[in-house]
């Protein structure tokens, strides 16, 4: 039991994982980042004329980005055993956060998407330039008999 232990989270690892777990959690953070580095840095291509969906775009992007990043960052200090940066519980907030942001994202296209999409083109409808008239109004031209 003395394995699955609390008090393990808190140890620094003194020498190289051999679990093939760490090394695929690192290639899986390492791809995430990568991926997620692409979409934030595409979206302003991509979604140029939404704003909307330029917002989720990067938002969803840089939350999964972040913590994949610390991820990765945490494999690799266990892989080097460095003293304070190898901790496990490092490795377990990325896991925890990007299994977070993945539910968030699932909750928000399933439950809040169409009412914040809604709400957004409505905004943008009433933000829209609509024409005026004149300030002398309309001319009248004489009458027809």
């Amino acid at each position: 039991m003395e394995r699955f232990g609390l008090a393990r989270l808190f140890e620094d690892q003194l020498g190289a994982p051999s679990s093939p777990v760490y090394w695929l959690l690192g290639v899986v953070c390492l791809l995430l980042l990568l991926g997620s580095c692409y979409v934030f840095l595409q979206a302003g291509r991509r979604y140029a004329e939404d704003r909307f969906h330029l917002r989720i775009a990067r938002r969803y992007a840089a939350l999964i980005g972040a913590f994949s990043a610390l991820g990765a960052a945490s494999v690799a200090f266990s892989v080097l055993s460095v003293p304070f940066l190898s901790k496990r519980l490092w490795l377990v907030i990325a896991v925890l956060g990007l299994a977070a942001s993945a539910g968030h994202l699932v909750y928000f296209f399933r439950r809040r998407y169409a009412r914040a999409q809604f709400a957004h083109r409505e905004a943008e409808r009433r933000r829209r330039p609509r024409p005026r008239p004149k300030a002398g109004g309309r001319k009248r031209r004489g009458r027809r008999q």
